[in-house]
């Protein structure tokens, strides 16, 4: 009777389990890169830290060639959701692709200008007559560069030449040479560059201060028919958005954990901390407290309005679009649904 009874328990644990994998949501998010940075917590803490599986969500990140081929997945079905530069999204309709803003992920616009810190140019007026770099002459840098020349006064066409360096290695090397007097990338990028020595002056957009740099997208068609998807999604990112900030170190630990082969060997300090210096470059600007809304996710209709506004000054697109098209920020209050001060501990008592 007991064997009887052991083997009834263990068909019922058995069929448990299997209605408890089944129960899970298969997710693709396509990401608009050829690599998981660590700058994308989102990306790796919800699966590594098990905050996925208790939503019920199995989740795929699916790397791409750049934020175009992360469009066409999602056009085609093959991913529910995709990371890229807001940019993409407000292109999308005039490729006849319905997709919309649904978490913004990075909340300043992530492009930048740097100098040499201890060089010439002390204000982007200075850099009237010089060379500046651009990873290339299509890239989402050079209209940045032409808006932030705007602002001090001079003519991109005639006043700077841009030359194409890429960025890593070559990009630094241009800079420290003097070939250019500054260079047109991303904060990511400059964190490395000071990683290797490099001091730096970084200058912005005023402008485009409340434009999202990075976003979480999906079709109209899921925001339509899936909405609990939609919210369990954009709170695991607010949860490992508010993860990384508690405890850069974990986050650290954590990426490793998810992408074994991106961890430094052999280790030193340095490596730990040229890679934290990275992700708190990044983690940054995803700061929500200094917003009209400060809640995890919200995309600002001000940011939004301002960035399409830029990109037709600059000849990146030529109509503007009603907000309603590009972003939705129906599920915020859904996204901000969890108790931040289990999250905060969890980081802080993390270990991997």
């Amino acid at each position: 009777m007991a064997r009887v009874l052991n083997s009834v328990i263990a068909v019922a644990a058995l069929m448990t389990m299997s209605v408890a994998a089944s129960a899970q949501t298969a997710v693709t998010i396509a990401h608009g890169s050829n690599q998981v940075e660590i700058t994308h917590p989102g990306l790796y803490l919800p699966r590594t830290l098990g905050w996925a599986k208790e939503e019920g969500l199995d989740v795929t990140v699916q790397t791409t060639a750049g934020s175009q081929q992360a469009l066409q997945l999602l056009a085609a079905g093959r991913a529910d959701f995709i990371t890229v530069n807001p940019e993409t999204i407000i292109n999308a309709r005039d490729q006849g692709v319905k997709a919309k803003i649904v978490y913004s992920m990075v909340t300043k616009y992530s492009a930048q200008i740097a100098a040499l810190a201890d060089g010439p140019i002390k204000t982007v007026a200075d850099m009237k007559g010089t060379q500046i770099g651009v990873f290339s002459l299509q890239s989402g840098g050079v209209p940045f560069l032409k808006a932030v020349l705007r602002e001090a006064g001079l003519n991109a066409d005639t006043d700077v030449k841009m030359v194409p360096t890429g960025a890593g290695a070559p990009g630094l090397q241009a800079l420290n040479s003097g070939t250019v007097s500054a260079i047109a990338l991303w904060a990511g990028a400059f964190a490395v560059y000071e990683n290797q020595g490099a001091k730096l002056r970084i200058f912005t957009s005023s402008r485009l201060s409340a434009a999202p740099g990075y976003i979480l997208a999906t079709t109209e068609d899921i925001l339509a028919t899936k909405p609990e998807l939609v919210a369990k999604m954009g709170r695991v990112f607010a949860k490992a958005g508010l993860f990384a900030m508690a405890n850069p170190n974990a986050a650290v630990e954590a990426y490793w954990v998810a992408y074994p082969q991106a961890k430094p060997m052999p280790m030193s300090d340095k490596a730990f901390a040229d890679a934290k210096h990275v992700l708190e470059v990044g983690v940054r600007d995803m700061a929500v407290a200094d917003r009209p809304d400060k809640r995890w996710g919200w995309t600002n209709p001000q940011g939004i309005e301002v960035l399409q506004a830029y990109l037709v000054e600059n000849g990146a697109r030529q109509t503007v679009l009603p907000g309603g098209d590009i972003f939705a920020n129906d599920h915020v209050a859904a996204y901000n649904q969890f108790d931040a001060a289990a999250v905060q501990n969890q980081a802080k008592a993390y270990k991997p």
